[in-house]
């Protein structure tokens, strides 16, 4: 399992680098390796906004575009964990959100994202030895799309399983993403990309490091972007009132210890 910011896919594809807030814990690799796959039900920008404050994923797609915004190795904050439930963002060694729209009817990704989305799976398969397996197979009984995905929720195979699921397969969620997405072409094609080998992949180190002592722009920083103290009255990062001495790019320590920082005071982030 590797740890840190990945640069490129198997594929030969750029990984950018957005860091988002994140809860800042380790994931759980006693569990079995599995990813989740959800949908934006937007544009990969749209889902951007979001991310940049809260639940962000660890990679987000669309078309030849693949953004990480959590390090691997760390949680992200798509699924929800209620108190006292299994386990769920806290066993997940990758989270995509992946641009569009599901569909309770068989569908696949538009054709770039298809080739983006394999790719990565594929990628993932070596970076953190999630197989290229489902616990639940395309074929759709003739039952209710609803009565299905409780079936899968209840079945018993999360944090036992390995492989990939999506969204809504994952105990203690109501979100029904990625619908009934045609995974077994989409496995087959990253199964074609893995070609059975390893690929060594360049990573950054797993948590950037921030300096000794805190700057002050920090501090003014994290109140404008929580609205606290005395941007409480204007609401969460109001772009009229930003810390004039918070730099332009907020570098990626700085979101991963506000993560942390709302985390350990058990608010939503």
């Amino acid at each position: 399992m590797q740890h840190g910011w990945l640069s490129t896919t198997v594929g030969g594809r750029r990984i950018e680098h957005i860091p988002c807030p994140n809860p800042g814990g380790a994931v759980d690799l006693d569990a079995p390796p599995a990813g989740v796959v959800h949908t934006i039900e937007g544009s990969l920008e749209s889902g951007l906004g979001v991310f940049r404050r809260h639940y962000a994923p660890h990679f987000a797609l669309e078309g030849n575009r693949i953004v990480q915004l959590v390090p691997l190795g760390t949680m992200a904050a798509a699924l929800e964990n209620r108190p006292g439930g299994v386990e769920t963002n806290s066993i997940t060694r990758a989270q995509i959100e992946v641009a569009g729209h599901s569909s309770e009817e068989p569908w696949d990704c538009d054709r770039a994202t298809f080739d983006a989305l394999a790719d990565l799976l594929a990628t993932l398969a070596d970076a953190a030895e999630i197989p290229l397996e489902r616990p639940f197979p395309d074929e759709m009984p003739p039952k209710p799309w609803a009565t299905i995905a409780f079936e899968r929720r209840k079945s018993g195979k999360w944090g036992k399983v390995a492989g990939w699921y999506g969204h809504v397969e994952v105990p203690e969620n109501a979100h029904w993403d990625p619908g009934a997405l045609r995974w077994s072409k989409l496995i087959e094609r990253a199964r074609t990309l893995a070609g059975g080998t390893r690929t060594a992949l360049s990573a950054h180190p797993a948590q950037p490091k921030p300096p000794k002592r805190l700057p002050k722009w920090y501090w003014h920083w994290l109140a404008w972007f929580l609205g606290e103290g005395k941007y409480k009255r204007y609401g969460r990062h109001s772009q009229k009132h930003r810390p004039p001495d918070a730099p332009k790019k907020i570098p990626a320590w700085a979101w991963v210890k506000a993560g942390q920082f709302v985390s350990a005071r058990k608010e939503p982030h």
